[in-house]
């Protein structure tokens, strides 16, 4: 795998956008996979796991909650007319609750790929479906998008990523 050259002008985003672009260019395009039910599962699993080792690792004084941002395509995004599945984020909101970890998802953007999609309530409280999911979007698109809705945000305590997928498109 070849390692990616930061440029001392260039910025963290720009820098996770080229990794993830020289990631996918050098997967066959037989890698990837659509986003089922189970991966679904499987990814906001193991999500979880980084998140609570976060968590715990956090200071004992703080008090508020941990602020994570969501950024990615539809896969983040989520809520299609239809589908059971919503998006990681529902499954990974509710791990986090029966661990009793205190988060708010941020974001500048709240809807499904559907307009007319009604978020489940998360352990009889309101899913917090604030993220910056695009649907169809290419890596670099979002990365243009962040640059103008990152500004308005308070600053995440961790970043979730999941871009690329749409990039395999010709």
């Amino acid at each position: 795998m070849r390692k990616a050259r930061v440029r001392r002008e260039g910025n963290v985003l720009d820098t996770v956008v080229r990794v993830a672009m020289m990631r996918r260019k050098a997967q066959p395009a037989s890698a990837s996979k659509p986003m089922t039910a189970h991966r679904t599962a499987s990814v906001a699993l193991g999500l979880f796991s980084i998140l609570l080792a976060a968590a715990v690792a956090a200071p004992a004084a703080e008090t508020r909650p941990l602020r994570i941002i969501c950024i990615g395509d539809s896969i983040t995004q989520g809520g299609k007319a239809g589908r059971p599945e919503y998006t990681y984020r529902w499954p990974l909101a509710a791990m986090l609750k029966d661990a009793g970890v205190k988060f708010d998802f941020i974001g500048s953007r709240r809807k499904g790929v559907s307009e007319e999609t009604k978020w489940p309530d998360v352990r009889e409280e309101a899913f917090d479906a604030d993220h910056e999911g695009y649907y169809g979007a290419k890596t670099a698109a979002v990365r243009d998008n962040l640059r103008e809705t990152l500004p308005a945000l308070p600053a995440p305590d961790i970043a979730l990523i999941h871009l690329g997928t749409n990039d395999q498109k010709a």
